[in-house]
């Protein structure tokens, strides 16, 4: 029987939603998200629409700042949303049909609260019957779909479900149901002729989103996917005309750190607030202290990935670099990735490793991969963070494994732990990393390896 778990607190099921600082002033993009919409609702994208975006690039707070309260204002639109990634102690497909449910409850009234206080099983909501004692029974035909026919006929609405970081409801089997119902919810309650049913998902993964669009055994297949925006000059030019006066690079060198931070606008606003707060330097200009800055930011978070990996057995190091290297052609089980697997053992660790690996060692390997978050498997594997592949093939085994830790790596100096590269000619790094560190924790950031295209399209359908 499917297993669904019941968490004692509703709170921690469903996060409050969460409200802007007063300190934190939000960039909005109305005209983007109006497409967003207007392709949502199009019969396009009656199969849903899918948003694809690297991480920390704004997807989030676009769809909690700009597109929800949109959809919140429109009379003809019941929205309903959840974000997967606030809720990874939660089965992913339990955590839907709880939101749906609880959704539906504030529709009951009076009269649903004295049939289950009575002990009825059957009542009418909205003209249609519902069991109420199937909520938990696991079949979620019965469930799902009356569910939401009944929140279609109750507020006579266009319903909307917003899932954040989507692709995460297939980890688990009930999720991965959860999908599968959604998508059958889509056919039947968008061939009745009434209030439509529309899917909006995001998702950081562009491997796992097109899996779930164009395979044919995936739950979303035929849904619209799309390539989300990255912020471009409108945004650089209001963050650059919120910052004092004395403390503005130019212009061309707020886009060029921007790049550099590979379009995270978190990042940046780390590096606008040191700048604000540095006093004038007169060995370096702001332009250079904000270059100086933005490969400081760039450079963390490639060092809290060493660091991580460091500390990995060295059969699990060996198969991620293999990962790495061979790309879509990664086959663990395959001799010449073994081979190549037992050459970066030694290299690592100065053993030779065993003459064959057996299949269940690799798999075990592999599982705990997936477990500390490096990897995703099912089927085939894939990094959970695109960028580290790029970070491993960049590394030299041996001055990683064997006497050469990057920890040490330029002790007296700033220096990237990955390339051993002095911030020669970033001038004040050591005042601008403690800068760093006193606003704020290890930074997402990341390095220049790969810059992002401006001028995305538009969301189409």
């Amino acid at each position: 029987m499917l297993q669904v778990f019941r968490p004692s607190s509703l709170a921690a099921l469903l996060p409050a939603p969460a409200t802007p600082r007063p300190h934190k002033p939000i960039f909005h993009r109305p005209t983007l998200a109006e497409a967003v919409v207007e392709d949502l609702l199009s019969l396009e994208c009656e199969q849903g629409l899918l948003l694809s975006g690297p991480r920390r690039i704004g997807k989030s707070t676009f769809i909690r700042r700009d597109v929800l309260p949109l959809l919140r204002r429109r009379a003809d639109v019941h929205t309903m949303y959840i974000d997967l990634n606030g809720v990874r102690d939660t089965d992913p497909g339990h955590a839907i049909l709880k939101m749906i449910e609880l959704d539906l409850q504030t529709f009951e009234g009076p009269v649903m609260k004295v049939a289950r206080r009575l002990g009825l099983t059957q009542v009418r909501l909205g003209g249609l019957e519902m069991h109420l004692d199937q909520v938990w029974t696991g079949r979620l035909d019965l469930v799902l779909l009356p569910q939401l026919k009944a929140l279609s006929a109750v507020t006579g609405k266009h319903i909307v479900l917003v899932i954040d970081e989507i692709h995460l409801a297939r980890q688990t089997e009930l999720g991965r149901k959860t999908l599968f119902v959604l998508k059958s919810a889509l056919d039947q309650l968008n061939d009745l002729g009434g209030p439509s049913f529309r899917l909006l998902g995001t998702g950081s993964h562009a491997q796992k989103l097109s899996q779930l669009v164009f395979d044919k055994s995936q739950p979303l297949y035929g849904a619209t996917l799309s390539p989300f925006p990255v912020l471009g000059g409108d945004f650089l030019l209001w963050q650059w005309e919120r910052m004092h006066h004395g403390s503005r690079p130019a212009l061309r060198t707020l886009v060029e750190a921007f790049a550099i931070l590979l379009d995270r606008p978190e990042e940046l606003f780390r590096v606008c607030r040191v700048l604000d707060r540095q006093a004038p330097d007169p060995e370096a200009s702001v332009d250079q202290r904000c270059m100086a800055l933005a490969r400081l930011v760039a450079d963390a978070k490639k060092e809290e990935f060493v660091r991580r990996i460091q500390r990995l057995p060295a059969q699990e190091f060996a198969l991620l670099r293999v990962m790495a290297e061979e790309g879509e052609a990664f086959a663990p089980h395959f001799p010449r990735c073994m081979r190549r697997m037992s050459e970066i053992i030694l290299a690592a660790t100065g053993r030779p490793a065993a003459p064959t690996l057996s299949a269940d060692e690799i798999d075990g390997a592999l599982e705990r991969l997936a477990q500390r978050r490096l990897i995703w498997q099912e089927g085939t594997c894939a990094f959970e963070d695109l960028r580290h592949a790029d970070w491993l093939r960049s590394l030299d085994i041996r001055t990683l494994f064997l006497g050469g830790s990057t920890a040490r790596a330029g002790a007296d100096r700033p220096a990237s732990p990955l390339t051993g590269r002095c911030a020669q000619g970033s001038v004040r790094a050591h005042s601008s990393a403690a800068a760093l560190a006193a606003i704020a924790p290890a930074s997402s950031g990341s390095t220049p390896s790969r810059r992002s295209t401006r001028g995305a399209p538009a969301v189409a359908a």
